[in-house]
């Protein structure tokens, strides 16, 4: 272990404080309060990882569904496949891309758990602010966040009538409208709605990777005395886009001028689609229909030792979609009825802050898809998944003097998970009739306790430093095409230290966290295509162990009363200690070994019909983990003019910036995002209640990719194919436009 690399430092926020431009005010840093650790806490007194970013800050930015989030939230990727949201964070995170997968990263809003990488949906509208925690939560937040945690907090109705709306309107016919209203009904009984609607052309040239979602929001609260409150919230979304696409990238094709040309483009087809007769070609049919309905419940009873807080949740999702984004067709459909209920209790004396509580998740899936990918493969999957999980979990801290405090918190989780249901290949490929099947059954249990231990300690009043050691776990499951007991993988674990300091200087005007970080890393799920019973899928691994280390460095300066400077930036150092797994690919030695920069070992034939197909053993150990460049971050700077009449003028400009990294486990040539820095900005005019915008978004146009997946059909070129294919998602080419917006 790497521990004596770590040096002093923490995490910090981003932000610009509440940098909406209506809001954006002189003078010191504002402080900011965060619930990451299930009670109030200032961001500079939380011994977290922990990035915390304003809801205003995410309107400025465009942050309107999960993959935008990465663009404010350094050492997040956040990818799409279908409409399953695929995120890291320091090189940790799971390859989302159906309904057998589950996140290494936790989404929650309100506290409740999104349970499945395709529940998300268009829900980063009227929001007060997005925690994103780095690193294992598993004492507080359980199985699923090995990799951290990612929180939504809703803005809650106010006691008086009022609101708030903004237009958008901007190239590829952008067109979005958000507004939220508060209606007080009596002192204290109050309701706030809230709404987004979002139009926009897709960026691709064949219209993929557009927007039409609608979402709405209903929140009403009840604070009939000073202990009591309830706040009951409904949510609604609907998707009816295009969909997401994946475009190819290659090192022995020539490629278009343009990233964005579109995977419809007549000379990015796959190999595949030149078979006279039945090849599959990549059209501009995809769509998506996904609906998501939700209602929450949270209570408060303030008793004289401590704070009781019930939080009840369930979303019930329909999913119904067609994708070409793995480089063939992939129509699915997928349901999911997710149940949790969470009861704590947090208290305080004057030497000890403590909480503890229960958690029960009930989840109840449908799973349906095709494989279309004539003439090599057709296949299709139909299954039922079920989960239930239990857990108790508490976290104490203890001063033992008024500037140094012990941290001590502990988890059991319990986790039931099945499914049941069948694979079908069909031979010939172009059948309408399967002609194999392959049960898809199987069960499993896992229990785990998940541990932190650390201390705080107070330098001074305005700088502490502190030390955790914490772990987390992801339960194991289950993929399709193989009979039970070989269709399963185990839990993965990781164990984090964490040394880190948080400061302010020059009366508040200057705020510096540090952080030095070592991940443990063991038994770590990994998604790769490999040889199944009906011909080759996407199968789960677990990769054996590997190592993570670095340091993150957070600054935000107000140099003068109109100036702001954002600064952060994480050196990143990662490495598998171990991680094979066979390979799937066509039965051709002129292709063995071309498509991986791994250490790869001898091709086995692994008979089929109509014709053999081949694995071989790939050793990816030594590699480093995927979406993990060695430097990231970003700079902003804000600085505001005073005009006459009361009028502002506030400039805005931040850059991002990346190493280059790795996009998948495949470890292609091909599959390497390149070195990148990127600017964005803004001129706003503001005047009391009202402001409009023009704004810029990757003003340097930089063809930055997320994730993907190799195209698994290739073949060698001797045969015009192309082993190094790879589809990748793409962030979007620059955009720009002007918003409008008031508050009432």
């Amino acid at each position: 272990m790497k521990i004596r690399r770590l040096v002093a430092a923490c995490a910090a926020l981003t932000a610009l404080g509440q940098a909406s431009p209506l809001l954006a005010q002189p003078g010191p840093l504002e402080e900011v309060i965060v619930t990451a650790s299930h009670r109030l806490q200032s961001l500079q007194d939380v011994s977290l990882s922990i990035t915390a970013v304003s809801g205003n800050r995410l309107t400025e930015m465009g942050v309107t569904q999960a993959t935008d989030l990465q663009t404010v939230v350094p050492g997040l990727s956040v990818s799409t496949q279908g409409t399953n949201a695929s995120a890291f964070i320091r090189g940790v995170g799971s390859l989302g891309t159906n309904a057998n997968a589950s996140s290494s990263i936790a989404f929650a809003i309100n506290g409740v758990p999104l349970t499945r990488p395709s529940g998300i949906g268009p829900i980063f509208f009227d929001l007060e602010r997005v925690e994103v925690l780095k690193g294992p939560q598993g004492t507080l937040y359980g199985t699923n966040a090995s990799g951290g945690a990612i929180n939504l907090i809703t803005k809650k109705p106010a006691q008086t009538f009022g609101g708030s709306f903004s237009v958008d309107v901007g190239n590829y016919d952008l067109r979005r409208f958000t507004g939220a209203v508060d209606i007080p009904f009596t002192e204290e009984l109050a309701m706030r709605i809230a709404t987004q609607l979002t139009r926009r052309d897709g960026y691709l040239e064949d219209g993929y990777n557009d927007q039409d979602t609608n979402a709405a929001r209903v929140l009403v609260r009840w604070e009939p005395n000073e202990k009591f409150d309830a706040i009951l919230t409904g949510e609604w979304s609907k998707d009816e886009s295009q969909g997401v696409a994946t475009v190819p990238i290659s090192i022995y094709q020539r490629m278009p001028s343009d990233p964005w040309a579109g995977p419809s483009n007549p000379i990015l087809q796959p190999p595949t689609a030149d078979v006279p007769g039945i090849g599959t070609r990549i059209v501009d049919d995809g769509f998506y229909d996904n609906q998501i309905r939700a209602i929450g419940l949270e209570m408060n009873y303030e008793f004289d030792f401590a704070t009781a807080t019930f939080i009840f949740g369930h979303r019930d999702m329909d999913n119904n979609l067609k994708t070409w984004t793995p480089g063939f067709g992939y129509p699915a459909k997928e349901t999911d009825k997710a149940t949790t209920v969470e009861l704590r209790l947090a208290g305080e004396t004057d030497s000890v802050d403590w909480v503890a509580g229960v958690f029960h998740l009930k989840d109840r899936q449908t799973q349906w898809y095709r494989v279309i990918a004539y003439p090599i493969q057709h296949s299709m999957n139909d299954m039922e998944m079920d989960t239930e999980s239990h857990a108790v979990f508490g976290e104490v801290t203890w001063s033992l003097t008024d500037s140094f405090r012990l941290i001590a918190g502990a988890r059991y989780s319990h986790d039931d998970k099945g499914q049941d249901g069948w694979q079908y290949g069909y031979r010939p490929f172009n059948s309408p009739v399967p002609t194999q099947a392959v049960s898809g059954y199987g069960r499993r249990t896992d229990e785990e306790v998940s541990w932190k231990i650390g201390f705080e300690y107070d330098i001074n009043e305005n700088s502490m430093i502190f030390a955790t050691v914490s772990n987390g776990y992801l339960a194991g499951g289950f993929f399709p095409s193989f009979v039970y007991p070989d269709n399963v993988y185990d839990p993965e674990e990781l164990t984090a230290w964490t040394l880190a300091s948080r400061n302010q200087f020059f009366n508040g005007t200057l705020q510096a966290n540090f952080e030095a970080f070592y991940w443990d890393y063991q038994d770590k799920h990994e998604r790769y295509f490999g040889q199944t019973t009906t011909g080759s899928g996407l199968l789960t691994t677990n990769a054996g162990s590997a190592e993570i280390y670095g340091i993150e460095v957070d600054l935000l300066w107000r140099p003068t009363q109109n100036d702001m400077i954002s600064f952060n930036a994480t050196w990143l150092e990662t490495e598998y200690d171990e991680f094979t797994y066979m390979g799937f690919q066509p039965n051709d030695p002129t292709l063995s070994g071309s498509w991986t920069q791994c250490r790869t070992g001898p091709v086995s034939d692994v008979p089929s019909t109509p014709a053999p197909d081949s694995q071989q053993l790939i050793d990816c150990s030594g590699m480093p983990l995927v979406r993990s460049p060695e430097w990231s971050g970003n700079l902003t700077y804000q600085h505001i003019f005073n005009l006459q009449n009361g009028f502002d003028l506030v400039f805005q400009t931040t850059a991002q910036f990346s190493s280059d990294y790795y996009l998948s486990p495949d470890f292609m040539r091909s599959a390497i995002q390149d070195d990148y820095v990127t600017w964005d900005a803004s001129l706003t005019l503001q005047k009391e209640s009202w402001y409009m915008t023009v704004w810029g978004r990757n003003l340097t146009e930089e063809d930055i990719y997320t994730g993907g997946a190799r195209y698994p059909f290739a073949s060698a070129l001797a045969n015009g194919g192309d082993p190094s294919l790879f589809y990748s998602d793409i962030r979007p080419p620059r955009t720009y436009g002007v918003s409008f917006g008031m508050n009432f």
